[in-house]
């Protein structure tokens, strides 16, 4: 699927780009201090939201990396979306 291929090198080149600065990757700073599923979901809202609006493709990127973040984390969950996982 062209999207997931899309989709799996925006979450490499996020990790390896500004949120990763200062000793601790800025998500792991939320996951210690917040919930990760309603702050995911929050800029899931935020992103398929602006796309309308945009139709700016980087958008949806982003929209589906909070989106594989929840799915990630879901107990009930028995295999990774991607293989770097």
């Amino acid at each position: 699927m062209k999207f997931l291929k899309h989709l799996e090198k925006h979450i490499e080149k996020t990790h390896k780009d500004k949120y990763c600065k200062g000793g601790i990757e800025t998500i792991e700073f939320i996951k210690a201090k917040f919930s990760l599923e309603d702050f995911a979901l929050a800029n899931v809202i935020k992103y398929v939201t602006r796309y309308k609006v945009t139709r700016n493709p980087e958008d949806l990127l982003k929209a589906g990396h909070y989106l594989a973040m929840v799915y990630e984390e879901d107990p009930n969950v028995s295999y990774s979306l991607f293989l770097w996982k």
